[in-house]
C-alpha cells in the first residue's frame, strides 16, 4: 500500500466534490428545511397546549371558596368533567370534578406516524396536570 501524495490528493478532491457538489447541497438544504418545519410544528403544538392551560388557570382565578356556585364553576373552568359519583357526607353531598390537560391525545398520530406504546419506557399517558375540585351542596 504505497500511495503517493498525488493519488491521495486526487481521492481527497473526489470526496470533497462529492460532499460539496450541487446534489449534496440540495440534500443538505432539504434536511435543514425538514428540521425547521418539524421544529415549527412542535412549537405550535406546545403553544396550543399552553393556551389550554392558561384558559383553565384563568377560570380557576375566578373561583372563590364558598361564593362560587356549581353552575358558575362549570362555566368558568373549561373542560371540567365530573369525576366519580356523588358522595353523601353528613348533611351535604360532595361532587368531584376533574380537569386533565394531557399531550397524550394528539401525540400518537402526529405527522402521520403511529408509535406503539411498547417502544417507549413509560407505560401510561403523558399527563401534564390534573386538578380535582370538590363541590359541597346541601341535600
Amino acid at each position: 500500500m504505497n500511495m503517493n501524495w498525488q493519488e491521495l490528493a486526487s481521492w481527497m478532491v473526489v470526496v470533497w466534490r462529492g460532499v460539496s457538489g450541487r446534489w449534496a447541497r440540495r440534500v443538505y438544504m432539504l434536511l435543514f428545511l425538514i428540521c425547521i418545519c418539524l421544529s415549527a410544528v412542535l412549537r405550535f403544538r406546545t403553544y396550543l397546549l399552553t393556551r389550554r392551560i392558561q384558559v383553565v388557570l384563568a377560570g380557576l382565578a375566578q373561583v372563590r371558596v364558598d361564593q362560587t356556585t356549581e353552575s358558575q364553576l362549570l362555566k368558568a373552568v373549561p373542560d371540567l368533567v365530573q369525576y366519580g359519583g356523588d358522595r353523601q357526607r353528613r348533611a351535604s353531598t360532595e361532587r368531584h370534578y376533574n380537569v386533565t390537560i394531557s399531550n397524550d391525545e394528539e401525540g400518537y398520530g402526529m405527522l402521520g406516524m403511529h408509535w406503539s406504546r411498547s417502544s417507549f419506557s413509560h407505560s401510561g399517558p403523558s399527563t401534564i396536570g390534573t386538578a380535582r375540585f370538590i363541590v359541597n351542596g346541601a341535600r
